[in-house]
């Protein structure tokens, strides 16, 4: 048996920290509960070869312990890198209270077998003598939502802790002056208070814990029978500075300006989403955090975190290094490609005016389609999913003579290009113009050209090019085209750039296809609003369009707000637009980090910040009293706002994908807490009502800061 009070920092490699941390504080004078360590080598032998006599040895050291009839003991993971100085593990691993003599073994198996079922690895497990608290809590010696070095923080509940740092209960907060030992309360709803000689006593013991380790400290503590003892102790995990108001990196954002001045809803509905489920399909990728803000002109501003870019260029690393993954795109390119080519030339022969209202909607419906799936193999071909490979043909022409123009050479696809068709009719007119043209016909022809190609300035500027556009070009020279001077470079560089070189010619004829596609479309959704007599319907989706002619019921006020400006955001894969205050307040939170302007008529809940940040998305509730618990943790999607009751274990591992984390109980020391301040997560807690108020699919604001979460748009 490895008692606790004969444990030191030499035993830390063999027993874990968290029982030699005890060791030290023990010898220093703090009282522990008693206890020793079941090492991992010997729970093995308890989960496999030699059950009976591991566990006649683990009762046996118990009854040393402790000989009383009707002892019992907490059982507690001791494992590798658990309260370290860089992350807790908090609450990750299981622990047993108030167990019997005869079921530790049992215990300690269970433990030890969750920490292998969790880490891959097993671990060492603290048995202590259970202590029959009367009250217990934390005490946290700078404070750890501020870093605040001049205060402490303690919390304390009647009964055990596990209620306090399971978030099962909100505690009474002592916010205590470091230096003058002053101190603030703010009372829970047990009514838990504690003494000054006892709030003197933990900051004594908090800071015989801090020189011990050379760190600010987290310690949890019971009183039992008038007696403070210590049951926990490790360094605060991130503590450094939380003046920021977002998330960390996470809410870094790149800002892309577009130069379109036509950016309708029903054309932001498949911009903004293709970055959502139908990337995942096409590449195995989906974005989570884009904000889209289109002012009243219809121009347009996207925001996109930058870790989630930095996620994407490492994903589509791995893609193109996929031939099978590779060529199923360029394959999908090519289909729809074609698909477009036929639709556009189908249209272009149309009379929309003759064509019956049931057709234009089929026609919008199937070309609407068309039209986000070209976005999706777009998007796949953006900046920063071609990053790695220009990054890989970097490295392998930094030591050619002259690594640039190797890099201009072997990129160079050969294929035409969209705009050939265009340069030789141009090409065609200079010629005839030379030879001679009388100003009717050079009319007639400047004509044929606007016709044929000035649809493209359309789509993004909303007026086609005219004549006098074309004419102005006919005058100008031919641009000079040159063929690069031979380079001499591997083999590698040159496969990388005709890589290059074909996505970059990809992404030219995707752009061309579906601009095209969008002018058509366009010019449908005009002769159906002239035919509504609706002016507002301009501004629907094509959903809204379909609905409207199909059911006559539309929320007209809602659509007529968009001429404004709107904000779009993608949420479970899909577009999501806000108008007005709404849209107003998550702009700014996209555009930089002013502290924007909190709708206070529309807070949905408050409660107390455990990590501060700002964070926006899609509530997702996860009630461990719910029929649908089960269902809700296997569609919890990375991005969105967990809204639980409490944390545990069990859900540890959405508290680390989530946005924010919202609870119903819990003080600054539960695990929800503790889990947020060391990912960086906005953390409220003690809200009371959280999963009452919300719902599944809700868009909320969090400012954790503030204790505050506005309600943007609630699900139907």
């Amino acid at each position: 048996m490895r008692r606790i009070s004969e444990l030191g920092p030499r035993d830390r490699d063999a027993v874990g920290a968290k029982a030699t941390t005890l060791g030290e504080l023990h010898a220093l004078g703090v009282r522990v509960p008693e206890g020793f360590v079941v090492v991992a080598e010997e729970l093995a032998h308890l989960a496999g070869g030699h059950p009976e006599q591991a566990a006649a040895g683990i009762i046996a050291d118990c009854r040393q312990l402790d000989p009383t009839s009707g002892a019992t003991f907490a059982v507690r993971s001791c494992a590798a890198g658990e309260d370290g100085a860089q992350e807790s593990l908090a609450g990750r691993f299981q622990t047993f209270l108030d167990v019997a003599v005869a079921a530790v073994p049992a215990a300690a198996e269970r433990v030890w077998r969750n920490c292998v079922e969790q880490s891959g690895v097993g671990c060492s497990v603290i048995v202590q003598r259970m202590i029959a608290a009367s009250r217990a809590g934390v005490i946290f010696t700078v404070h750890p939502v501020s870093g605040n070095p001049g205060e402490a923080v303690i919390e304390v509940v009647s009964g055990l802790g596990d209620q306090l740092v399971g978030g099962r209960i909100t505690p009474t907060r002592y916010v205590v002056d470091g230096v003058t030992g002053a101190w603030s309360e703010r009372p829970g709803p047990q009514g838990a208070r504690l003494v000054a000689a006892e709030i003197a006593e933990l900051l004594d013991i908090g800071r015989t814990a801090n020189a011990a380790l050379g760190t600010a400290t987290e310690l949890e503590w019971a009183i039992a029978n008038d007696e403070l003892l210590v049951l926990q102790c490790r360094p605060i995990t991130a503590l450094e500075a939380r003046s920021g108001p977002s998330r960390g990196a996470e809410n870094v954002r790149y800002e892309r300006r577009y130069e379109s001045r036509n950016a309708r809803p029903w054309y932001t509905v498949s911009s903004v989403g293709a970055f959502g489920s139908s990337l995942r399909d096409l590449a195995g990728f989906e974005y989570h955090d884009i904000v889209s803000v289109t002012d009243a002109d219809m121009r347009t501003r996207g925001y996109h975190g930058v870790v989630e870019l930095h996620r994407a260029t490492d994903h589509f690393a791995g893609f193109w290094n996929d031939p099978d993954r590779r060529g199923s795109f360029f394959d999908r390119c090519d289909r729809e490609f074609e698909r477009a080519r036929q639709r556009v030339a189908r249209c272009r022969r149309m009379d929309w005016t003759a064509l019956p209202t049931q057709a234009l909607l089929t026609e919008l419906r199937d070309g609407e389609a068309l039209f986000a799936g070209l976005f999706a193999t777009m998007v796949v071909t953006q900046p920063q999913h071609v990053a790695p490979l220009d990054t890989a043909l970097r490295a392998e022409v930094v030591d050619d003579d002259d690594p640039e123009a190797a890099i201009a050479a072997v990129t160079r696809c050969g294929r035409p290009l969209p705009t050939d068709a265009e340069e030789i009719a141009l090409a065609r007119l200079r010629e005839q113009l030379q030879r001679g043209m009388d100003d009717e016909r050079m009319d007639r022809e400047l004509d044929r050209l606007a016709e044929r190609f000035g649809w493209i300035a359309a789509v993004e500027s909303g007026a086609a090019y005219d004549r006098e556009h074309y004419r102005t070009r006919v005058h100008l020279p031919a641009a000079a085209r040159s063929d690069p001077a031979p380079v001499v470079t591997s083999e590698e560089a040159e496969r990388i750039g005709r890589l290059i070189g074909e996505l970059g010619n990809y992404r030219l004829w995707n752009r061309y296809h579906f601009m095209a596609l969008r002018f058509v479309l366009q010019q449908i959704i005009d002769e159906l609003v002239a035919r509504s007599c609706v002016p507002a319907l301009a501004y629907a989706t094509v959903d809204e369009l379909l609905d409207w002619h199909s059911t006559g019921s539309l929320d007209l006020g809602l659509i007529e707000a968009r001429r404004t400006g709107y904000t779009a955001v993608l949420v479970g894969g899909r577009t999501a637009f806000l108008v007005g205050e709404s849209a107003s307040l998550l702009s700014r939170v996209a555009q930089g980090p002013d502290e924007p302007e909190v709708l206070t008529n529309r807070i949905g809940v408050q409660g107390d910040c455990a990590c501060p940040g700002r964070a926006w998305g899609r509530v997702r509730v996860v009630s461990f009293v719910s029929d649908d618990y089960d269902a809700a943790v296997a569609s919890f999607r990375p991005g969105e706002i967990l809204v639980t009751g409490m944390t545990r274990p069990q859900i540890a591992h959405l508290c680390d994908r989530a946005a924010a984390i919202v609870t119903d109980e819990g003080g600054i020391t539960c695990h929800a807490a503790v889990i947020g301040r060391e990912s960086g997560i906005p953390t409220l807690v003690a809200t009371h009502d959280a999963t009452q108020v919300l719902r599944t699919g809700d868009l909320v604001y969090l400012d954790a800061q503030e204790g505050r979460l506005t309600i943007l748009a609630e699900v139907p």
